[in-house]
């Protein structure tokens, strides 16, 4: 009995239709090298994709007590700092935190710059920016004599935005130095973000202060990859393998 056929027989194995037609058939062939790597490797796509979206999926939403409980990392280099934004909007998870890493000098801009997936300002669309979280849009307005400062935080279905008559509120900027735990105080940032010259360890905060009542931001949990982006790597790493043996064949 041929492999393929033992495998028919054998109780809740499914069977997929290239391995019906062969079994169909008499006597029983045996693929042809081009056929059994192609597919392998779409077994292989399969299953990375299954399995990056199980991974995604099995992220617990972890609250954030320190820099070790911080998943979304970006850039890289020995200096650390967290990013921490609290839409205050009512919704069953309102605080995110991101993590950012540098090597020399860098500011407060510059970390939300590297860790939004989009950027644009309070009058143009927002465009993709860097490698950034590419749930997480940020919006930026320029007052003349200040500087840069937030305009919007989109995440997710978060999406709050002030500076605007009917708005109703605005992003209160906060800072805390130093310290590898989730701070107990925060200090409102006495700089605009291009001026906040960051450390190691540096926590920032941006907490949308409702009907302009400003508060730092609530405890954070991790913000994860989206399933799908973790999906899409695995295609496209499935595709290249995919590709490159292809191209050997």
């Amino acid at each position: 009995m041929g492999r393929d056929a033992a495998k028919a027989s054998v109780p809740g194995v499914v069977l997929s239709q290239r391995e019906k037609g062969w079994l169909s058939q008499s006597p029983i062939p045996v693929p042809l090298k081009g056929q059994k790597m192609k597919i392998s490797i779409l077994r292989t796509i399969t299953a990375l994709a299954v399995s990056a979206t199980l991974a995604a999926t099995s992220f617990a939403a972890t609250t954030v007590q320190s820099f070790d409980d911080i998943t979304y990392w970006v850039g890289s280099g020995s200096n650390r700092a967290a990013l921490v934004i609290d839409w205050n909007d009512g919704g069953t998870t309102e605080s995110y935190a991101w993590g950012f890493r540098w090597n020399g000098t860098a500011t407060g801009a510059d970390m939300l710059r590297a860790i939004a997936g989009f950027i644009g300002t309070n009058t143009t669309p927002a465009t993709p920016d860097g490698t950034g979280d590419p749930a997480l849009t940020l919006f930026i307005q320029t007052f003349p004599g200040f500087g840069e400062t937030v305009f919007q935080w989109n995440y997710l279905e978060h999406a709050q935005g002030g500076f605007e008559p009917d708005a109703a509120g605005f992003w209160g900027y906060y800072v805390a130095d130093g310290s590898n735990a989730f701070p107990d105080e925060w200090a409102f940032a006495e700089t605009g973000m291009e001026d906040r010259q960051l450390s190691n360890n540096d926590w920032d905060g941006w907490s949308w202060a409702p009907d302009f009542d400003s508060a730092p931001p609530d405890q954070p949990v991790a913000a994860v990859p989206e399933p799908s982006v973790l999906v899409l790597f695995a295609l496209g790493a499935g595709g290249l393998v995919w590709y490159r043996r292809n191209r050997h064949a």
